[in-house]
C-alpha cells in the first residue's frame, strides 16, 4: 500500500523548481554578525577573528565575503567559541554518539533521515536508548518517514513501548499526516543533541551502511547488497548547539509531537576558547528543509529520490 501511494504521488510530482544561485540572490552587507559567550563581537573584534583564521595573505576578504553569504542564507548570526572535531565515517561517528548518550544527564534528541538500530561496540541503538530512557533520561526521536521506510515498524514500537518519544515527520501515508501533506518536504538532517551542550551533526546516518570504514565493507545486512559510503560529521562543545536544539525543536513542533519538558534544553554552555582556529565558527540553518546546511536558496523541491542519502 505505501509504496502505491508513493508511485502514484511521485507522478503528480515530478517536476522541480530551479535551485537559485545563491551568489546572484544574496546581497549581503560588508559586516558579519558573529555571537561570542557574552553577546555580539564588536566589528573590530570580529574583524580580528575573521583575519585570524584566514591561512593565507589575502584570504580574509574571501573569507569574509563567503561567511556573509553564509549568515545570509541561514538567517542566524555566526557564533563563536565553540570546541569541534571532525568524525569521519562510521567507526568514528557512531563511538562518538553512542559515548555522548552513555554520558547523557537530562535529554537525548536526534533527528534522523535514516533512522536504523545501528551497532557500535557490539552494543544497539535502540539498547542503549532504552537503557537510558529507564535511568529518567529523556530520549525524544524524530525520522523521515520516507527515508527511514525500510526500518522495521516493531523497532520504533519497542522504543515507544519503553517511554520514548518517536514523531515520523510527514508520514508518507497522506492519512497518516498531522500537518498539510507534502511529499516533497523530507527531513534530511542527522541531528543529535545531548543535554544542550554536546552535538553531533553532519552527513552520516543512523544507518548500518555505515557500520564500517569507507575503505572496507559496509556493515552487514542480511539479503542486501554491501555498500560503501564516505561521510563525515562534525561533533560539537559550545554554545552554538543551542540553534540545533532549536532546529529539532522547530520540526518537533511542526509535525505535532507530544509536548516535551523543555525547561532544560537550553543550558547555559560557556564559550570553550576565547581564541578561535579555523573550523571554530559555526551556525545553524533555520530554514527547516535540505538539513542544517542548506539554506532557503539551495533547497530542492525533487520527490523524494530511491537512493536515500
Amino acid at each position: 500500500m505505501r509504496t502505491a501511494i508513493v508511485l502514484a504521488l511521485f507522478a503528480i510530482t515530478a517536476a522541480c523548481a530551479t535551485v537559485q544561485d545563491v551568489d546572484k540572490s544574496f546581497h549581503p552587507q560588508s559586516t558579519t554578525q558573529i555571537m561570542g559567550a557574552r553577546g555580539p563581537l564588536t566589528a573590530q573584534q570580529s574583524k580580528a577573528l575573521l583575519d585570524k583564521i584566514a591561512t593565507e595573505a589575502g584570504e580574509a576578504g574571501v573569507l569574509r565575503r563567503h561567511l556573509t553569504i553564509e549568515e545570509a542564507v541561514a538567517e542566524s548570526s555566526l557564533v563563536a567559541g565553540n570546541h569541534t572535531k571532525l568524525l569521519a565515517d562510521g567507526t568514528d561517528t557512531f563511538p562518538a554518539m553512542f559515548t555522548a548518550i552513555k554520558n547523557a544527564k537530562e535529554h537525548v534528541n536526534l533527528e534522523y533521515y535514516i533512522f536504523e538500530d545501528v551497532e557500535s561496540g557490539g552494543e544497539l541503538l535502540g539498547d542503549l536508548l532504552i537503557a537510558k530512557r529507564n535511568e529518567g533520561v529523556a530520549v525524544n526521536i524524530i525520522y523521515d518517514s520516507y527515508g527511514s521506510d525500510s526500518t522495521a515498524a516493531d523497532f520504533f514500537k519497542r522504543l515507544k513501548a519503553a517511554g520514548i518519544n518517536v514523531v515520523e515527520f510527514n508520514p508518507i501515508n497522506p492519512l497518516d499526516a498531522r500537518v498539510g501533506y507534502s511529499l516533497n518536504n523530507r527531513d534530511h538532517r542527522k541531528i543529535l543533541v545531548v543535554d544542550g551542550a554536546k552535538a553531533i551533526v553532519g552527513g552520516i546516518n543512523l544507518s548500518t551502511t555505515y557500520q564500517s570504514s569507507s575503505l572496507g565493507k559496509s556493515g552487514a545486512v542480511k539479503d542486501k547488497p554491501d555498500q560503501r559510503w564516505r561521510d563525515t560529521d562534525l561533533e560539537i562543545d559550545g554554545p552554538v548547539v543551542a540553534q540545533l536544539q532549536t532546529l529539532f525543536l522547530d520540526h518537533w513542533s511542526q509535525q505535532k509531537g507530544p509536548l516535551l519538558e523543555s525547561a532544560r534544553f537550553y543550558p547555559t554552555v560557556p564559550a570553550k576558547e576565547e581564541y578561535l582556529v579555523e573550523r571554530r565558527v559555526f551556525r545553524a540553518d533555520r530554514s527547516g528543509k535540505g538539513g542544517p546546511y542548506r539554506g532557503r536558496a539551495a533547497r530542492s523541491r525533487c520527490p523524494a529520490s530511491p537512493t536515500r542519502r
